[in-house]
C-alpha cells in the first residue's frame, strides 16, 4: 500500500531536480517575495497560540482531516482472523499472566 501511495504521489509531483533548482534561485534572488504571506499566517498562529482550547480543538480537528483524506489511499485494515493461539481463551489466559 505504501508504495502505491507514494507512485500515485510522484505522479503529481515528479521528483526533478529542475523544480528543485528553480525554487532555490527564486529564494535566492528574491527572498522577500511571499513575505507578507508568511507574516500573515505568522501573526494568525500567534494569535491562535494565546490559546490553549483552541490550539487543541484544531490540532485534533487536522489530525482527523487528514486521516479522513487518507482513508482513500489506505483503507481500513481488516482484522486478522482468529486461530487458535489467537481464540478468546488465549487472550484470557494472557491477561492473567498465566502465559503458556
Amino acid at each position: 500500500m505504501a508504495l502505491e501511495f507514494r507512485l500515485l504521489l510522484a505522479s503529481y509531483f515528479p521528483p526533478t531536480w529542475h523544480v528543485l533548482a528553480l525554487l532555490l534561485l527564486i529564494a535566492w534572488f528574491w527572498p522577500r517575495l511571499a513575505n507578507r504571506f508568511f507574516v500573515a499566517i505568522e501573526n494568525w498562529g500567534s494569535r491562535l497560540a494565546a490559546h490553549r482550547a483552541k490550539s487543541v480543538v484544531l490540532v485534533a480537528l487536522l489530525l482527523a482531516g487528514a486521516r479522513l483524506a487518507l482513508l482513500p489511499v489506505e483503507q481500513i485494515p481488516a482484522p486478522a482472523p482468529l486461530t487458535r493461539r489467537g481464540s478468546r481463551a488465549h487472550a484470557a489466559r494472557a491477561t492473567r499472566g498465566c502465559l503458556p
